[in-house]
């Protein structure tokens, strides 16, 4: 895969990769959807998608550990995680059949009628009582639809910002259902034959370096946002999210 792409190419895919780790670094969320647009906009789609393979295991697992709740999530959110990991295997079995232009179409509308609903200050918070139950139905969720459509992020989003949690807690929680969706997905695409060595090395090689230098800035970047701040370019990304799905489910 790299020997097929020229010096331009491989050095604007490393810019794609940092300006894309710098939001996800800022924000907890924004890897692929940054990244891939960019990546896709100068090589095949296709390269594009399995060039995140890496970044997106690396970004997620340094952000996994942030702050020292890495136990303390877990504990929390255990049944939640084995909820998405569940869903997500079952989904990953109608990746090829599923019809995912209408999946991502329902996705992305009620994507931004949740910002719309953010918008006008009409909030759905998610009691202490009902976190539990509320979160494993939402991981199941989010686990089939990512299955199918590898995009767990915005149903889990819309769960944790119901939690009202602050913005270092977010990052690395966000990124704990990050790293339980994908695992079990590309372990099925590696089982399946549509993720081999070749693509790994490339997502590693191209990505690793500037996904490490993005995501340290980002990070210092969160670090001088104030929490009003940090949801209002939260929720900016979450609308492009949703605008994004519906989008491509009428292209």
């Amino acid at each position: 895969m790299l020997i097929d792409l020229e010096t331009w190419q491989l050095l604007a895919i490393g810019g794609s990769f940092l300006v894309a780790a710098t939001v996800k670094g800022v924000l907890g969320i924004g890897l692929p959807l940054v990244a891939v647009p960019l990546i896709a906009s100068i090589t095949e789609p296709v390269v594009a998608v399995s060039l995140m393979v890496m970044p997106a295991l690396l970004a997620n697992g340094w952000q996994a550990v942030q702050g020292g709740y890495f136990s303390k999530i877990l504990h929390r959110f255990w049944p939640q995680l084995t909820a998405l990991i569940a869903g997500t295997l079952i989904g990953a079995q109608f990746l090829a059949t599923a019809d995912q232009r209408l999946l991502s179409r329902g996705l992305g509308i009620m994507v931004l009628c949740f910002v719309i609903l953010h918008i006008f200050s009409i909030r759905l918070p998610v009691s202490v009582r009902n976190e539990r139950p509320v979160g494993i139905t939402t991981g199941l969720i989010a686990g089939l639809v990512g299955g199918v459509t590898g995009i767990h992020g915005p149903l889990l989003i819309i769960y944790l910002v119901a939690l009202n949690m602050g913005k270092n807690m977010f990052v690395p929680v966000i990124a704990i259902f990050f790293l339980a969706g994908f695992l079990p997905l590309y372990g099925t695409l590696a089982s399946n034959g549509h993720l081999g060595i070749e693509q790994i090395i490339a997502s590693t090689v191209l990505g690793a370096v500037p996904v490490g230098f993005g995501l340290a800035l980002g990070c210092r970047l969160r670090n001088r946002l104030s929490q009003k701040l940090f949801e209002r370019f939260l929720f900016a990304l979450i609308a492009a999210i949703g605008m994004s799905l519906v989008a491509k489910s009428l292209s």
